[in-house]
């Protein structure tokens, strides 16, 4: 479909969706910019990018953070898109700005679960123990069966055994 329709950006995505799923990353970062530079103004598309290079830890200085700064500039009242931007820094380990990000998405809202996971990953890296453990634990509970709530609980127990 997308070598048919080179210029649908929702093919582009799916052929990115297709490169990650076989493990070619470089290639899947392509389909998710061309896909994003199809559709400059839809935050979908930028949100995958952003997402795919966090994710996999993947061009995140170059790709990664222009993609979620591009989120939060065309959906800046949402608290994930500041957990998204919060979550490239840290994948590049920005803390500093990682947290002010993450705090500015729970300040939205208080209960995203996915803000509270990044936020307690994040102050893991920066060595702050009980904060960490306060924002995995409330990640876990806003998510207990969710994917969040999975990866907080398994943060915790290798961490605060």
């Amino acid at each position: 479909a997308a070598a048919i329709e080179p210029e649908n950006p929702a093919f582009q995505a799916a052929l990115g969706d297709a490169y990650v799923f076989a493990g070619a990353l470089p290639p899947a970062l392509a389909a998710y910019q061309r896909a994003a530079e199809l559709a400059p103004s839809d935050v979908t598309y930028w949100r995958m990018l952003a997402l795919f290079s966090a994710q996999y830890s993947f061009r995140v200085e170059d790709v990664g953070i222009p993609a979620a700064q591009q989120v939060l500039a065309l959906s800046p009242d949402e608290a994930s898109s500041y957990d998204l931007l919060g979550w490239t820094y840290l994948a590049a380990n920005i803390t500093g700005l990682a947290e002010g990000n993450l705090l500015a998405a729970l300040r939205l809202n208080p209960d995203y679960a996915p803000a509270h996971l990044h936020l307690g990953m994040t102050y893991i890296e920066m060595n702050k123990m009980e904060s960490a453990r306060v924002h995995l634990l409330q990640a876990q509970s806003l998510d207990a069966d969710g994917v969040e709530g999975q990866q907080a609980a398994q943060l915790l127990a290798l961490y605060f055994p």
